[in-house]
């Protein structure tokens, strides 16, 4: 019997179609295959979600870590605290991660530290891949950031072959 394991994948670009959705799609079929264990996929877009910057109301609180701002964070954040792992495909925006996505960790760490029954399923497997215009775009300090986030976060960040993950160009 093999395990059991929710690979959630997001594509952290705001366009449709583009690089770091078809290099998440790729590592998502590849995962699926896996030996040894049985991958769930959930694949997650930015692209056309609405994220709003967190307000610091605390709304949270007293919603037991649902945000009170009704847009596309909450399904985001449900598939986020389903998942056993997480693989972020991010393009480069002026040397860092896109607004969107920094919206989305912003709130996640305010409800989660908010919520007790979140705090279990906290550890998670972090990898990120990041797609920038040339080779020296900011990839790698995207790559660093989302692996400091991870750890906010208490995730477990992993690197590709190089010493701090994957990036493309």
């Amino acid at each position: 019997m093999s395990e059991r394991l929710v690979l959630l994948g997001i594509s952290a670009s705001p366009r449709k179609g583009g690089n770091s959705e078809t290099v998440l799609d790729e590592a998502l079929r590849s995962a699926e295959g896996f030996d040894g264990a049985t991958v769930e996929t959930e694949r997650f877009t930015l692209a056309g979600t609405r994220l709003s910057p967190c307000l610091a109301c605390y709304g949270c609180i007293d919603a037991q870590g649902e945000c009170v701002i009704p847009d596309g964070f909450q399904a985001l954040r449900d598939a986020w605290l389903r998942a056993d792992a997480i693989l972020y495909s991010i393009p480069v925006f002026a040397m860092s991660i896109p607004g969107q996505l920094k919206c989305f960790f912003d709130r996640l760490a305010n409800s989660l530290i908010f919520d007790a029954s979140a705090s279990s399923q906290k550890l998670k497997v972090a990898g990120t891949v990041a797609q920038g215009m040339h080779f020296s775009a900011g990839q790698e300090s995207t790559i660093r950031e989302i692996a400091n986030l991870s750890m906010l976060l208490g995730c477990l960040p992993v690197a590709g072959e190089s010493y701090n993950g994957v990036r493309g160009w």
